[in-house]
This record gives structure tokens, sequence and C-alpha cells, in this order.
């Protein structure tokens, strides 16, 4: 058992990936709730394409709370990735993620968010797959991510 184990391990490709993704559709948000200065949000079922060296369409989850004061967001959520194409392996992709960052208070819109993408496993010839993304949205985006992705 130790030796398939290692040897599996040592099949295992890591690849840079580097690329962007961009929201597509906005899905349905909850009602907004106050706590303080502090307003949250969860949306579910938002769509954005993946292009790059990783490709395919992300239907995503998130929780979002803004600082009305300072413009601080954070944001967290989940995220699938069908069609996901990866080194030419294929399948789905499936990962957590979370940013933090800074909105304009008065247009509403997005300055920037930096944050992490974690890749928990994937479908097709993307079983098992693992890995971490460096993410950061400027302005109307496209998002950039950079990181690596195991198969």
């Amino acid at each position: 058992m130790l030796v398939l184990a290692g040897t599996s391990v040592a099949n295992a490709a890591t690849v840079r990936v580097t690329g962007t993704s961009f929201e597509t559709s906005p899905g349905t948000c909850g009602e907004p709730t106050l706590t303080g200065m502090v307003l949250r949000i969860q949306c579910v079922e938002k769509k954005e394409t993946w292009s790059g060296d990783i490709s395919g369409t992300g239907t995503f989850d998130e929780a979002i709370s803004l600082n009305l004061v300072t413009g601080e967001i954070r944001v967290n959520g989940t995220e699938i990735i069908t069609d996901a194409c990866v080194d030419g392996r294929c399948g789905t992709l499936e990962s957590t993620w979370h940013g933090s960052g800074r909105l304009d208070l008065e247009t509403g819109a997005v300055i920037l968010i930096q944050g992490e993408q974690h890749i928990t496993g994937g479908t097709g010839s993307l079983d098992g797959a693992k890995g971490s993304l460096k993410l950061s949205l400027i302005g109307d985006g496209p998002a950039t991510y950079d990181g690596i992705v195991v198969l």
C-alpha cells in the first residue's frame, strides 16, 4: 500500500496557472441585514467565466460584509467551475475562497479586493485536484489569478 500511495504522489503534476475571471451574472441575493454600520448580504448562483491556464464557467455563492463607514469589504464563498480545463485535463473544479478590500462608498465601485482561492477537488480528468490561487480585482475587473494546481 505504501508503494502505491508513493507512486500516485510521484505521478502528480504541479501546474503553474495564471489568467483572469470575469463575472457574467450577479446571481440572486437575499435581503441585506445591518448590524451597527456593517451591511451583510448572501448571494447565490453568481456566474463567471475563467480564461487563461484555467478555463471554464464558474458558479459561486458568496457572503459579503461591508463596513458602511470605511468601505472595507470582506467576501467568502464556494465555487464550482464546470467544463474546467487545466493543462489539457478537463472536468469540474471545486473550491473555497475568501478576500478583502475596499469599495468606494459614494459609487459602490470596487477599488481593490485581494484574496485566495483553494481548490479542494474535482471530477473527470481533474479528479482529486488541489491547489491555491492568489486573486486580485481592481475596479470593474476582470479579476486576475496566479497560483498552482496539483493534478
